[in-house]
């Protein structure tokens, strides 16, 4: 079992010819309960003792006591999947982990063949954003996230928000480079107005929060570079500019 999951301990006692008696479950987390069956909640990892004691009402000296240890688990870390470029009409294959004994469910189920597998064909008209859940043995449930971004047909290109708001709220807080049928990425540069270089990476999954040295930066117009190789062999180079609003 894993941890924040409702578990259901049956009692498989035959009471049919015992007479009355009384209940009493250790749980193995200072939980005890008196009925017949119980449940309990686990909020850690770790091996739990549990214990049910039975004591007949006419015979209170003689309690008897079956026992069992249970194993808690506890899910394995998240992660943020590479970004998925795609076209239009055109079936692309997406990989989620591959975990020996997982099962898979992918959150919404449009847009691909197989949401019960692990490896799925994507075909949609829209840029959508995945959560793979990772479904252990145990049943604990990792949210593992893929963003697949949707371009026309034959598009090459980098392209940049004119504007992004580093604010926190969950939406546009992180400026990034979105590439369409480029295979190899070499930079995404962002300047201050002055030229001065705040942020630079390899990674287009990798953008910028719009915080340089810890200090977040001042609401104003920043300069960007980005360059990559397409499909064909063809060098890539844009530059731009994006507003950055608090």
């Amino acid at each position: 079992y894993c941890i924040n999951q409702l578990i259901h301990f049956t009692n498989q006692t035959d009471t049919t010819f015992t007479g009355s008696i009384k209940w009493l479950w250790n749980l193995g987390d200072s939980t005890t309960s008196n009925s017949f069956n119980a449940t309990n909640t686990y909020y850690t990892g770790g091996s739990r003792h549990i214990r049910l004691t039975a004591t007949q009402l006419n015979c209170p000296l003689n309690p008897i006591s079956g026992e069992a240890t249970l194993e808690i688990a506890f899910p394995i870390p998240a992660i943020r999947m590479p970004s998925v470029s795609a076209y239009k009409g055109v079936p692309t294959p997406i990989a989620a982990r591959a975990l020996n004994g997982y099962r898979y469910r992918w959150v919404p189920s449009w847009g691909i063949n197989l949401p019960d597998s692990a490896n799925v064909n994507f075909n949609y008209a829209n840029t959508q954003e995945y959560s793979v859940h990772l479904i252990s043995p145990a049943g604990c449930v990792t949210p593992d996230s893929v963003l697949v971004r949707v371009f026309d047909n034959n598009l090459v290109d980098i392209m940049v928000p004119k504007s992004f708001t580093p604010n926190s709220d969950g939406v546009n807080d992180v400026l990034y480079p979105y590439i369409a049928g480029i295979t190899t990425f070499h930079y995404f540069k962002v300047f201050n107005r002055y030229g001065k270089l705040l942020f630079e990476t390899k990674d287009p999954d990798a953008g910028w929060s719009g915080v340089f040295n810890g200090e977040p930066q001042p609401m104003s117009i920043y300069l960007w570079m980005a360059e990559g190789i397409a499909a064909d062999g063809t060098l890539v180079q844009k530059k731009g500019e994006t507003l950055l609003l608090r």
